[in-house]
């Protein structure tokens, strides 16, 4: 613990006071209690201004609660009161990468890792400030260091797998249930200030598809997230079935009560469970997660009914990239549309392609997307 800012030290009651208030400010954050942690905190900065910790943890709460403005300021209080820690620096970087502030977080991990030069997050947080800025080269080399400290991190491996010219086949499981998981709570509100269209294109397809809504087919939504499809699916199914890798989605998903059954399971391994058992499948915003398609079009093409459909979303390259399928620094996979197409074509599916649309913002830029159905014959 380090010193109040006062013109004295503390006392050793006065560092254990400081150490409650700290403590308890610590479990309210841990907890989602933030209004128990700035109780907290507001009396150790009441009691000692200037308490290095204090206003720390004040900062990482002002980010919780959505101020980015006041947590800069508070964090950057923080590295001139504990000018020893690299821990308010790696924070302030975290702050302002999330405010899409790359160069500014670049700087504070940088002088961050001047104190530490061992602190693994903040080499991988550099990392991908680097990848963000387009330099991936110089992002491999980081992530490769935070990875000889923390072998197991899977977000960085997925990075590090955005720094190299050629696409993996998929994110790992392990990786698409800790983000989700972590961001179940805040995932429909976060996507509204995407713009996000996927669910709502979807929609739109369904009547032109499939007509007027009978509750007769029997209906799949892979990766179905929190369950915005949910809504629009109902008055087609006779059985809507929902699969996801995340828990967290699947709960939140549950409170819809829109669903007769939800599993968590990985979406080819629910299709190749459940042979012809489907007139509808669909996939929105889900393959983005997946980097050669062939696989989960066959297990598609074997779930369906004959003359069932996929409708699916994809986030789209241009016809002319060099690359077929693109994992992007964000780390979501863009394909081109000739990629699906011979994925389509290789499972004896049939597919239509629709004009290019938004399909969300990334940054504040617009993400090309399109939405597809393959039919199977």
């Amino acid at each position: 613990m380090h010193g109040p800012g006062t013109r004295h030290s503390p006392s050793a009651h006065e560092r254990l006071q400081q150490r409650t208030l700290l403590q308890r400010a610590v479990e309210g954050l841990k907890a989602g209690d933030l209004e128990a942690a700035e109780r907290s905190l507001q009396a150790a900065l009441l009691r000692w201004p200037g308490l290095g910790d204090a206003l720390h943890y004040l900062g990482l709460l002002r980010h919780r609660q959505g101020q980015g403005v006041q947590a800069l300021a508070l964090l950057q209080q923080a590295t001139q009161a504990l000018p020893l820690e690299a821990g308010p620096w790696n924070n302030l970087g975290n702050v302002h990468a999330s405010l899409h502030q790359w160069p500014e977080a670049e700087q504070a991990y940088r002088a961050g890792l001047q104190l530490q030069p061992d602190f693994a997050e903040a080499l991988a947080n550099l990392g991908n400030a680097c990848l963000r800025q387009g330099r991936p080269a110089e992002a491999a080399v980081l992530l490769r260091q935070a990875l000889a400290l923390v072998p197991q991190q899977v977000q960085w491996q997925h990075q590090l797998a955005a720094c190299d010219a050629v696409a993996p086949s998929r994110a790992s499981t392990v990786y698409v249930q800790q983000v989700f998981d972590a961001a179940a709570g805040q995932f429909d509100s976060h996507l509204a200030s995407l713009h996000y269209q996927g669910p709502q294109r979807v929609a739109e397809a369904l009547p032109r598809q499939l007509g007027e809504p009978q509750a007769r087919l029997d209906v799949a939504d892979l990766g179905c997230g929190t369950g915005l499809c949910a809504a629009a699916l109902r008055p087609y199914a006779r059985q809507l079935y929902g699969c996801d890798l995340s828990a967290g989605m699947l709960e939140q998903a549950r409170r819809r009560a829109l669903y007769d059954t939800l599993a968590q399971q990985d979406l080819i391994a629910f299709l190749d469970a459940r042979p012809a058992s489907f007139e509808l499948l669909v996939c929105a915003d889900t393959l983005i997660y997946l980097g050669d398609l062939a696989p989960v079009m066959r297990a598609a093409a074997q779930a369906l009914r004959p003359e069932g459909r996929l409708l699916f979303t994809i986030e789209a390259l241009p016809d002319d990239a060099a690359q077929a399928v693109r994992l992007h620094s964000h780390g979501r996979f863009a394909h081109r549309a000739d990629h699906v197409a011979q994925a389509c074509d290789g499972a004896g599916l049939v597919l239509a392609k629709s004009d290019p649309f938004v399909l969300r913002l990334e940054e504040g830029a617009e993400v090309p997307g399109w939405l597809g159905v393959a039919l199977r014959p």
